[in-house]
């Protein structure tokens, strides 16, 4: 699987990562903005956290590659999260690592069935609040939806391009997963979800259980305020350079 990624950076910034993230559980550096929240062991927990709130009253991107190892029958999955409460949180478990967290805002990239949440049999992908991945719930916001559009394995030893855009004014966030839109919510997230608190941390999660497999992050890029606009290659795009 081949990808293009060009990324034009004027007005903005890019994180350190040892610099700007709160490491938690067996969550460690692999590289400079490589992050292995799990290693292929049973009953693991990791996550990262930026270490200062952002608002939510400004628009945001994340941009990063997401390694979900290579085991079909392994477990657990991914999370992006956003909540107020701590930059030091998190849980192992068919959770994610996210379990229990509220208030919070999350988007799960979940490998393995759970028939009691009403996962599908597909590795998928659903945008749900307050640590609750239950898609019978009204905790499910969007979701789920398979990962890949042929219902492919995603736990291939590949990294998938991952993408979140929160647009402040229009309230709405979209998820991108291998270049392909694959979800939208849109929603007075700081009221309905947050009470009112627009400031919250962002990180990811992941966690293993009675199944394993290694599972990291890689940060791309990541900003709250900037003026131009980053954009996304894939095979057969292409996009006008002004300067």
């Amino acid at each position: 699987m081949f990808r293009i990624f060009i990324i034009l950076l004027i007005v903005g910034f890019t994180f350190d990562l040892s610099a700007q993230y709160q490491l938690v559980g067996q969550a460690k550096y692999v590289q400079d903005s490589c992050v292995q929240l799990t290693a292929n062991e049973y009953n693991q927990f990791g996550s990262f956290w930026f270490l200062e709130k952002v608002s939510l009253s400004e628009s945001f991107n994340v941009q990063a590659e997401l390694y979900l190892g290579d085991s079909n029958s392994g477990a657990d999955g991914i999370v992006f999260a956003l909540q107020p409460l701590s930059n030091n949180v998190g849980q192992a478990g068919g959770e994610i690592g996210i379990g229990g967290i509220s208030p919070s805002l999350f988007v799960e990239i979940d490998t393995w069935q759970n028939g009691e949440k009403g996962d599908p049999q597909y590795d998928h992908i659903a945008i749900m609040k307050n640590g609750n991945l239950n898609h019978n719930s009204s905790s499910n916001l969007a979701g789920p939806i398979e990962a890949l559009e042929d219902r492919g394995n995603i736990e291939n030893d590949e990294f998938f391009r991952f993408q979140i855009r929160w647009d402040a004014d229009l309230k709405t966030l979209k998820v991108l997963f291998d270049c392909r839109e694959v979800l939208t919510y849109t929603g007075d997230i700081v009221n309905d979800i947050f009470s009112g608190d627009e400031e919250v941390f962002w990180g990811f999660t992941a966690a293993t259980g009675g199944a394993r497999n290694t599972q990291r992050v890689c940060i791309d890029f990541a900003t709250f305020e900037t003026t131009l606009e980053d954009v996304v290659l894939c095979p057969g795009g292409k996009t006008q350079l002004n300067a």
